[in-house]
């Protein structure tokens, strides 16, 4: 009964607190839009969140760095990626345990 009520909990943790992000990003982002400090509202995305705080107040050229970060990606999307990154865990290490509950937990 215990797990259920967990579960439940976070759900509406995610789901709710997830759209109240969504909501204060896209926000925030309109507000830098309407201020001519970036061009579109998906640019907020290629900055960190203290750049956008500062963005807020300072008019530096954050369109160029939010453009520049863009095309950074796009290179770097048509790049072959690694199979692996770093050392194979051995099954029985200890962070290993709690992986099935931690994709389980994400999974609902």
């Amino acid at each position: 009964e215990g797990t259920g009520v967990l579960h439940e909990a976070m759900a509406l943790v995610r789901d709710q607190g997830g759209a109240h992000l969504k909501a204060f990003i896209e926000g925030t982002a309109k507000r830098l839009v309407e201020m001519d400090v970036l061009d579109a509202i998906d640019d907020v995305y290629w900055l960190e969140w203290r750049e956008v705080r500062q963005a807020l107040t300072d008019p530096g050229d954050w369109k160029a760095r939010a453009a520049a970060r863009r095309a950074e990606a796009l290179v770097l999307r048509d790049r072959p990626v690694a199979d692996e990154v770093g050392p194979r865990p051995v099954p029985s290490a200890l962070h290993m345990l709690l992986v099935r509950e931690v994709l389980d937990l994400l999974a609902s």
